[in-house]
Formats: C-alpha cells, sequence, structure tokens
C-alpha cells in the first residue's frame, strides 16, 4: 500500500487536490495495490465528491462535540468519510500521551499510522498499537537526493524486527520503483510518500512506477 500524504501543497488542495484523486481512483480501480490519500480535513466533504476509496486524515484533536475551538473533531471527520488518522509526523509532532491518543482514535473508530523518527521513538511508540507504523528518519524526508532505502536499509531490517506484527510503512526520500523493491524485501509493508508525487509533472506515472516495487 501507499499513504500519499496531500500535506498543504496548491497541488493537491481544492481543484488540484481534486485532479490527484481521480487518477488515485483509476489506479485503485485497476490494481490489487492500493494508494491511500491522505488529506487535510477540511478538504474531506468536497474530495469524497470524486474519491469512494479509502481516506485518511493527517490529524485530530478531540473525540467528541463540544467547546474545542479550533480543533478537528474525530467523530466529525469520520461523518465526513475518513477512515484512519496520522499521528506524530514529523511535521507535526504530538504533545502528549500518544498511547492515549491512539487509542480515543481506535474508540471513535478509525485506523492509526503513528510515525517515529528514530528507533528509540520507534520502540516507545510500537506500545500504543496503532494499525500502522512509519519509520522516517527526518533528515531524509523530502530528500530529492537520498532516501531510507538507498542510504540506511539496516535501518528498515532493525524496524520490522521492532515492531513485529505491526505493519511498517516505510517513507523518508523515497521516491522511485528501486527504493520500494528494497524496502518492501526488507519486510515493509508498505511506503508513505508525499512530494515526490504531488509536485511531480506527472503524478499518475510516478505513482505507476512506485507500485511497480509491489510486484
Amino acid at each position: 500500500m501507499i499513504f500519499l500524504n496531500f500535506k498543504n501543497y496548491q497541488e493537491s488542495t481544492g481543484e488540484g487536490g481534486k485532479s490527484l484523486l481521480k487518477i488515485i481512483q483509476g489506479i485503485n480501480d485497476s490494481g490489487s495495490t492500493k494508494v491511500i490519500p491522505v488529506v487535510g480535513a477540511m478538504e474531506l466533504s468536497s474530495f469524497r465528491e470524486v474519491f469512494s476509496g479509502e481516506m485518511w486524515v493527517q490529524s485530530v484533536d478531540v473525540f467528541s462535540y463540544g467547546p474545542s475551538t479550533g480543533k478537528i473533531n474525530a467523530l466529525r471527520v469520520k461523518d465526513l468519510g475518513a477512515t484512519g488518522v496520522f499521528v506524530n509526523h514529523s511535521e507535526n509532532k504530538f504533545v502528549g500521551s500518544i498511547p492515549e491518543h491512539v487509542g480515543q482514535i481506535r474508540s471513535s473508530g478509525l485506523k492509526s499510522l503513528v510515525f517515529a523518527g528514530d528507533i528509540n521513538e520507534l520502540t516507545q511508540v510500537i506500545s500504543s498499537q496503532p494499525d500502522f507504523i512509519s519509520y522516517e528518519p527526518p533528515e531524509l524526508v523530502g530528500s530529492k537526493e537520498a532516501s531510507v532505502s538507498n542510504s540506511k536499509p539496516e535501518v528498515i531490517s532493525a524496524a520490522v524486527s521492532i515492531v513485529g506484527s505491526t505493519p511498517l510503512i516505510v517513507g523518508a526520500g523515497v521516491k522511485n520503483l528501486s527504493d520500494v523493491e528494497v524496502a518492501i524485501k526488507l519486510g515493509a509493508k508498505g511506503i508513505a510518500v508525499a512530494s515526490s508525487v504531488i509536485l511531480s509533472a506527472d503524478p499518475k506515472s510516478v505513482l505507476l512506477d512506485l507500485l511497480g516495487g509491489f510486484k
């Protein structure tokens, strides 16, 4: 599986986001390995007009209706069609108890993917029992040259041994078929990508190339 983080790029919000979702819908309808878009909560309702597959949001804050100005309500995003939530991404580090937060996400009927930036953090967050764990060395996030697969493959193997039965999702600089092949060979179950697809002149071709690494 591929988690495609839409972030807040102009190319992946509004009409640009809808265009990307139409590409993803076509790919998902014709293949066995799925691409899961991870979008901003404010886009959910609009994006559901053009996309029928599994869609995640980038974060949630609260788990009940009430006086919580400016917060993203997990119950509301589920009502709008979200199926999962990112937690502790390197651009949005979580402050508080990750196990408690993941438990609340689970109780809201949503899946979770928890990010870790190093092996120590990975060891700590595994106790939260998320549906997925992603390992992303922060120095490689968004890299146009290096990836965790071609520069630190040994940490993928180490991460796989730590997470046990929890599916490991590999990110940080992953951008082509070769990167995916290495990650999957070492035991990862999927990848997390963003700018390599979103900012490409041909997102469909990049996605198809990445998907080729799962074969």
